[in-house]
């Protein structure tokens, strides 16, 4: 959460910050110290308790779940790295894709190319929508915008439709 940036992960984000910057800084006197950036790891952990729609809402971010043997194994080469901090997750770099130009910036270089071709697309959309505003009434114009937000945050959220 420190490195990658989770939705309503702040606290914990913060923690995990804190703790890579005090492996760097031990790293720094000369003293061991590793921080790993565990991604969420399959049938296990604090992802067990995740419901559906954060399960959803995970996987719409590209983190892959991370199976357990395959966390050991990543466990055991993250120990052999001379890195005060490493990221051992499993990426799911089409879910990243599919996320257009809203990619986070430490996962660009994943996915430039898909990330160049929605901004333009989101970039025609956004012409499209100011077309569709100018043509309407303004009191028609903020029921246009309040179903565009509602179904935006029925999206964000993983909700059924723009009713709920």
């Amino acid at each position: 959460a420190g490195t990658y940036g989770t939705a309503g992960q702040g606290s914990y984000a913060a923690a995990n910050a804190s703790l890579d910057a005090l492996a760097q800084h031990r790293r720094s006197l000369g003293l061991p110290a590793v921080s790993m950036g565990w991604g969420a790891w399959a049938d296990d952990g604090m992802a067990a308790a995740l419901s559906a729609t954060d399960l959803a809402r995970l996987a719409r971010t590209g983190i892959g779940e991370l199976d357990p043997a395959a966390g050991l194994a990543a466990f055991d080469a993250a120990l052999a790295l001379d890195l005060p901090h490493v990221v051992p997750m499993v990426l799911d770099t089409q879910a990243l894709a599919a996320r257009g130009d809203d990619v986070p910036h430490l996962m660009r270089g994943l996915v430039r190319q898909a990330g160049r071709r929605a901004a333009q697309a989101g970039a025609a959309a956004a012409g499209a929508t100011a077309g569709r505003l100018a043509g309407l009434a303004p009191e028609q114009q903020e029921e246009f915008l309040l179903d565009l937000v509602r179904r935006e945050v029925a999206a964000a959220l993983n909700y059924a439709g723009a009713e709920s």
